[in-house]
């Protein structure tokens, strides 16, 4: 017997050809695992080098384009396209098809999704995959045949593309010539590249949002200020190539801080947003606007053949801006200053240009407010110093430049000093002394009058406290307050700090301006009723200047007006001034208020006054404001004197 045979038991034929089987078999297992091993090499291949596209941020259709264009090199027989959602979630539109015909994307561009609107249409709308193995011959297709038969169409599979919120923002689609099958390796391809568009959508869409943060306003989706100095950057270098002009307009509400104060903060951002759509309506669709501050808003014009272009702006703007904004009912008035500088005929570059519209406005709210002023260089000296006083101001408490000057206020009928004013003055180190006019509106504006009045508040209650234990147990001080103290929580802390340190209230006048009462809240007429009920008295300073009518002396609780120096200065035995301040006189003694005249300077006044009925009065008659050792001195003379030389005639 052969060798061979006896081991195996068959005959060597037989074994050759089992072991042929067995090669054959294991080749096939090869193919199969080289093939494996390919498509897992073109999937990565895909997946690494999107991802990185993702990762450095590339456009979004370069990536799009990028996935379906490495499908398509590596699957020759498929044709690949990506349809993303539109804002509306409802339509379709290509994100990329490089390899379909145009007629055809054309033809599916903004289509519908629904059942039965092809494979994509359908497969967004179910959230599922939609799989067409012959597109003739399917009832998604039936409305499609023709343009299908047109594009060489005959299989589609759709997947649609799930969001990270698990939301369809779109479909990833492979489609062949003829009518096919796929395999589960065609599934795992269709999935993975789904998943890619996904993320790049994602992140496309996440970049989309911080960018728009960044950029644009959130409140009125206007540009904000970073974008706007983009955009003024590249409207210089436009101008400059076609030499021609540009305006950069700086627009400013008036009274929107009092407003928005006295409505509520959501009544303000209402303004806001309408403000934003009506200076939309006014300016050309070529400028670009922005929100760069809480009420403030730039404007640039290009394309400035003719400098007086920008008067039919402006005249438009205000025209806008001054018709009645309704909220809740209600009719509202605004007014916007506004400052306008040219490129290149004011300043070459971005910051000069701001600067130079920011001086402008400031100078239409000093002309009058509801107005526009043209940039010039006197602004520019004027603006600097102003910046200059603003900064000095913030250090002026902490270098102890700040002092009080006290001037009395005498009663006109006993000729007794049982009052004073508290009258804030600026001692600048290398300025020198700087009037309260040029400094207190810029306090207001920038909110430092806050901690100024702060300041002036304990400092004159504090000497007050003083005096009345070592020259009169009655004397009262005078203190002004600002319109702006009563936005915050000044007469809260004020009032604290009376109670805390055991503090006589009825030593304290709190003077109020007219435009208090006029422009008031609830808010602060709940303040003026707290200082009452401490037992705090309350005085309207330059009374006659503004334009409280008696319902307002009606409406809130005062105790003195004080007759502003302007009618008392020229005031002689027959002038309107005379009659001005007798018509006060009468007002008040029939509402049971007394009256204090500023601003006697001569004899004639005091007596004139007196002689009307006018309780006390304060000039440089009797007494210029005094430093704190000057008045101690003052009020032992004045008082060992029994101020005869005042009341005798």
């Amino acid at each position: 017997m052969n060798e061979s045979t006896a081991i195996t038991g068959l005959p060597v034929a037989q074994q050759l050809h089992q072991l042929n089987k067995q090669l054959i078999y294991s080749h096939q297992q090869l193919d199969c695992a080289n093939q494996q091993l390919q498509q897992y090499v073109q999937l990565d291949k895909l997946r690494s080098t999107t991802l990185k596209l993702i990762a450095s941020s590339q456009p979004l259709a370069h990536i799009l384009h990028h996935i379906v264009k490495i499908v398509e090199l590596e699957h020759q027989d498929m044709i690949c396209s990506i349809l993303l959602l539109d804002e509306t979630e409802q339509h379709l539109t290509i994100g990329a098809a490089l390899s379909l015909p145009h007629f055809y994307n054309d033809a599916i561009e903004g289509i519908a999704i629904g059942y039965g609107v092809g494979s994509c249409g359908t497969a967004a709308y179910l959230g599922q995959r939609v799989i067409v193995e012959d597109i003739a011959n399917h009832e998604y297709w039936k409305n499609f045949t023709d343009l299908a038969a047109q594009a060489q169409l005959g299989a589609c599979w759709s997947e649609p593309i799930m969001s990270s919120s698990d939301k369809v923002i779109g479909t990833f689609a492979i489609y062949h010539r003829h009518v096919c099958a796929p395999t589960k390796t065609d599934f795992n391809l269709i999935e993975q590249s789904a998943n890619l568009v996904s993320i790049a959508v994602d992140l496309a869409s996440a970049n989309d949002l911080i960018w728009q943060q960044s950029h644009y306003d959130s409140l009125t989706g206007l540009a904000n200020r970073q974008y706007i100095y983009s955009q003024l950057n590249d409207s210089i270098i436009q101008a400059q190539r076609n030499k021609t002009k540009l305006a950069v307009i700086h627009l400013d509400l008036d009274n929107f801080k009092e407003i928005n104060n006295s409505l509520g903060h959501n009544s303000g951002d209402l303004l806001l947003i309408e403000t934003a759509k009506r200076i939309a309506i006014a300016v050309r669709k070529s400028d670009h606007i922005a929100r760069i501050g809480g009420d403030e808003f730039t404007i640039i014009m290009s394309h400035l053949t003719d400098i007086d272009d920008t008067e039919v702006i402006t005249k438009r703007l205000l025209s806008q801006l001054s018709r009645p904004f309704m909220l809740d009912d209600k009719q509202l008035y605004l007014s916007a200053s506004m400052g306008i500088t040219f490129y290149p005929d004011d300043a070459g570059n971005i910051d000069n240009l701001m600067k130079n519209a920011e001086q402008a406005m400031y100078s239409a709210k000093a002309f009058g407010r509801g107005c526009y002023q043209y940039f010039n260089t006197q602004m520019r000296e004027k603006t600097l110093k102003r910046i200059s006083l603003i900064n000095d101001m913030r250090n002026a408490i902490t270098n102890n430049e700040f002092s009080l000057a006290y001037q009395p206020i005498i009663d006109l009928n006993t000729g007794e000093l049982n009052k004073v004013e508290a009258l804030l003055r600026w001692q600048h180190p290398t300025k020198g002394n700087i009037p309260p006019l040029d400094f207190i509106p810029l306090a207001e504006e920038t909110g430092l009058i806050t901690k100024i009045g702060n300041w002036v508040f304990t400092s004159a209650i504090q000497q007050i406290n003083l005096w009345r234990n070592s020259l009169n147990p009655t004397l009262q001080v005078s203190i002004n307050t600002s319109p702006v103290q009563y936005n915050d929580d000044s007469i809260e802390k004020a009032i604290d700090y009376i109670q805390q340190h055991n503090l006589d209230p009825s030593s304290l006048i709190v003077e109020i301006t007219e435009s208090l009462l006029i422009e008031s809240t609830e808010s602060v007429a709940n303040k003026l009723a707290k200082l009452r009920q401490q037992g705090i008295e309350i005085a309207i300073d330059d009374f006659g200047t503004g334009y409280a009518s008696l319902s307002y002396l009606k409406k809130f609780k005062v105790d003195y007006l004080k007759i502003d120096k302007s009618f008392v200065w020229n005031m002689h035995k027959d002038d309107d001034d005379r009659i001005i301040c007798d018509a006060v006189l009468m007002m008040a003694n029939r509402m049971g208020l007394k009256v204090v005249a500023e601003g006697i300077e001569t004899k004639e006044q005091f007596n004139l006054l007196r002689d009307m009925g006018c309780g006390f009065g304060q000039g440089y008659y009797m007494a210029k404001p005094l430093s704190i050792a000057d008045f101690e001195d003052f009020y032992i003379a004045y008082n060992s004197k029994q101020h005869q030389q005042y009341i005798s005639e």
